[in-house]
């Protein structure tokens, strides 16, 4: 509700440790990587943390063929497609921003 113009969106971070160094409330961008050309972009710009959901037992290592660990952010509508697809083809990162 401290977001009402910003959509809630799961995503899936690679690096499993860099969650770790996230809380709720933190602002920060989501890059994605393309594992096959080693290109990076931004697709979302200073966005919130809105949880952080517990990690499971796979969370770095699952045998469903995802990796890393589960983290919402409130994102505007107008970003949620480019993050959607890039979280469908890309690795994605997190930067915190100050």
């Amino acid at each position: 509700s401290g977001y009402p113009d910003r959509v809630a969106v799961p995503v899936r971070i690679a690096d499993a440790d860099a969650v770790g160094l996230l809380r709720v409330g933190d602002d920060v961008d989501l890059l994605a990587a393309d594992p096959r050309s080693g290109r990076a972009s931004y697709v979302a710009v200073d966005v919130p943390v809105l949880a952080l959901p517990a990690p499971s037992d796979t969370d770095g290592a699952s045998t469903d063929g995802l990796s890393g660990r589960l983290v919402v952010v409130g994102a505007p509508p107008s970003e949620v497609a480019a993050i959607a697809g890039a979280a469908a083809t890309d690795l994605l990162s997190v930067t915190l921003r100050g």
